[in-house]
């Protein structure tokens, strides 16, 4: 088996990697101002942003609330980190993602095979 270094937590999923992000000092804001600057490290969450935090919010709540169970299709409107997250945590409660896209966005702005790792389908919506 694998061993895990000191101290460190064993996680259940991938739900559970999301959060408790470090806080980095950035030094040259730091030494420039003579105050401790501090960024808090978002993009070590799964999905790289803090937009992890708001999908299993999103997905959570939606379970609670009943319209959402396992098995179930989330459903994104989103070019960006939100689509990315969504994706990236719904198949852990055992959901489906569906991202829609609309179809005027520059390419650099989302990637279509990094959704598309996580996400089930993709649809682009013609405005």
């Amino acid at each position: 088996g694998r061993k895990l270094i000191s101290g460190t937590k064993l996680g259940r999923g991938i739900v559970d990697a999301i959060g408790n992000t470090p806080l980095i000092r950035i030094n040259s804001l730091s030494d420039a101002t003579g105050c401790e600057i501090l960024g808090k490290a978002e993009f070590l969450n799964p999905g790289g942003s803090v937009k992890d935090r708001i999908a299993v919010k999103i997905i959570e709540e939606a379970f609670a609330s009943g319209q959402l169970s396992p098995g179930g299709v989330v459903t994104e409107g989103s070019a960006g980190s939100t689509a990315i997250s969504l994706a990236t945590v719904a198949p852990a409660y055992g959901c489906k993602c569906h991202v829609v896209i609309p179809d005027d966005v520059a390419i650099e702005k989302v990637c279509p095979r990094v959704l598309l790792q996580y996400s089930n389908f993709i649809s682009y919506m013609v405005l």
